[in-house]
């Protein structure tokens, strides 16, 4: 007993330690972390469970695709661009306008002619202008072709209507031959075969028409339209030097 001495807590309990002896420091749990920093008097630290994660501080590493790309148009880059796409369909409209003006049916041509053009470098020439209007006028027969091919299958006209429209039909057919032949022809410039084959769909049209006289025809509108588009295409080749 000389070695140890007892050092009393309470009256019912005492405590063996040894002099010379480190105080044991509780054993860590085994879920919780190691903590190096702690005193010996200090807690138990918590387990991993209780610790929110934190959240990473370091940036994400960028491509070097994202890196070369362009930054975004400012706003006074992109009104100009804007801008610019607007002066250049202003400028189509107007160089239309111009043309259509030479025509017997100015806003038939404009109304006709602007769905097929893009831009106003492509009228430079009438001749380019002319070939647009021989395509409106083929895309336009076409149309029609099919509404009377409809009208001839379920038509309860007599019989001498219904040969009237089957006429016609081949009518529209002549026409879409006519036009076909201007259009060979404008690469080399042959305007006499140009005029020719025009004034031919022109009396197409009309042949459709006559075979109606005396009585009402259901091919009026159409023929009248188709009939203006042509005559239009006329006047047009006659800007062509």
């Amino acid at each position: 007993m000389s070695f140890f001495s007892f050092i009393w807590l309470n009256p019912a309990e005492a405590i063996c330690v040894h002099r010379n002896s480190t105080p044991v420091r509780p054993s860590p749990s085994p879920d919780s972390p190691p903590n190096s920093n702690a005193s010996p008097s200090h807690e138990p630290s918590p387990s991993p469970e209780l610790i929110p994660p934190q959240p990473s501080m370091v940036a994400p590493p960028q491509s070097s695709q994202a890196a070369d790309a362009d930054p975004p148009p400012t706003n006074v880059e992109a009104t100009t661009v804007l801008r610019g796409s607007l002066i250049q369909a202003g400028g189509a409209d107007l160089a239309i306008k111009k043309l259509c003006d030479t025509t017997d049916y100015p806003g038939l041509c404009v109304s006709t002619l602007s769905p097929f053009l893009v831009g106003s470098a492509l009228l430079a020439e009438p001749i380019v202008l002319l070939q647009t209007a021989i395509k409106a006028a083929t895309a336009e027969t076409k149309l029609v072709m099919m509404v009377l091919g409809r009208l001839i299958e379920t038509s309860y006209a007599d019989a001498k209507t219904l040969m009237s429209l089957k006429d016609c039909h081949d009518n529209y057919s002549d026409a879409l031959d006519n036009f076909q032949a201007a259009m060979d022809a404008i690469p080399n410039r042959d305007i006499g075969t140009i005029n020719s084959m025009l004034s031919a769909a022109v009396t197409d049209y009309g042949t459709c028409e006559d075979e109606f006289s005396g009585g009402s025809s259901p091919m009026a509108g159409h023929d009248s339209k188709l009939s203006h588009m042509a005559d239009n295409c006329l006047a047009i080749a006659s800007l062509i030097k």
